[in-house]
């Protein structure tokens, strides 16, 4: 495999573009959703808590995103909510990744030694599908 770099899949849109998107859907689009994580067109199409836990993992996305209040309500249910350390301890050990469970909670997300923020996207989208999962 070659060396690749750990965080050049990351897709970025500067804030002035976010607030374009947001605004020009409005005026030409009401009532279509605006999507800024792929997983949440997911969600609506399945109708399941979003496959990645935008909700918790990815705060400013979910909260930008303009998803209609049923599409929420699926989110809200989500097993995330129900998440212990002791559960995303198992989930990490059952992946294989080397890291403990410091804590969990919906503001600070999950934190761990190493921070998760050390793996590769790859790496952290797995644990967050897994975590997402019941």
């Amino acid at each position: 495999m070659p060396n690749i770099p750990r965080d050049d899949n990351v897709k970025f849109l500067p804030q002035k573009l976010i607030n374009t998107i947001i605004s020009l859907s409005k005026e030409y689009f009401p009532g279509i959703p605006v999507y800024f994580k792929s997983s949440c067109a997911l969600t609506k199409m399945l109708k399941i808590p979003n496959i990645t836990s935008v909700q918790a993992f990815d705060r400013q996305a979910c909260e930008i995103s303009l998803c209609p209040i049923t599409q929420r309500q699926i989110c809200t249910q989500s097993p995330i909510y129900r998440m212990t350390v002791e559960r995303a301890q198992q989930v990490l050990d059952r992946l294989g990744i080397p890291a403990t469970v410091i804590s969990w909670d919906l503001q600070r997300g999950l934190v761990t030694q190493p921070d998760l923020n050390k793996f590769t996207y790859a790496i952290r989208q797995t644990v967050f599908k897994h975590l997402a999962m019941d």
